[in-house]
């Protein structure tokens, strides 16, 4: 059976990355949420703006490498490597993706893998997710001790 799918052009790179927007404000916003939930003492005498500084730095950051990461992605992996719906799990490199992703009905067509493995795919994944978690934390650090 001969491919048919291509990755997204370089051309809509950007766009890629902005599309990474609209599901991720909405994670991000709960993970903000939760983070300040747990870090917010029940002792309303004490409150931890640097802890809270520190959150909302990791996740500006978070969210602009994983804008980056969602548009090499679009542009290098899905459409030449793989070809199905894509789903937001916010780049943890802990939630592969799984044959039923792959499998499952969008439109007219259903998913499939171009000579690759399963496992292939989500070593590559884990390697984006991860690189992206790493940028974050080392561009938060530099922030920080650009405030220090």
């Amino acid at each position: 059976m001969e491919w048919s799918y291509q990755s997204a052009p370089w051309s809509s790179f950007i766009g890629e990355s902005v599309f990474y927007l609209f599901p991720g404000l909405l994670t991000h916003a709960i993970f903000l949420v939760i983070s300040m939930a747990l870090i917010i003492p029940f002792d309303s005498s004490r409150f931890y703006p640097s802890k809270i500084s520190t959150i909302l730095i990791f996740n500006t950051a978070f969210m602009l490498f994983a804008m980056m990461s969602n548009g090499v992605w679009s542009c290098l992996v899905w459409g030449s490597s793989y070809y199905s719906t894509d789903y937001i799990s916010d780049f943890s490199p802990f939630y592969p993706i799984r044959q039923g992703v792959i499998d499952s009905r969008f439109g007219d067509e259903i998913g499939s893998l171009n000579n690759i493995s399963l496992a292939s795919l989500n070593s590559t994944w884990f390697f984006y997710a991860l690189l992206t978690w790493v940028m974050s934390f080392l561009a938060t650090r530099m922030i920080l001790s650009l405030k220090e």
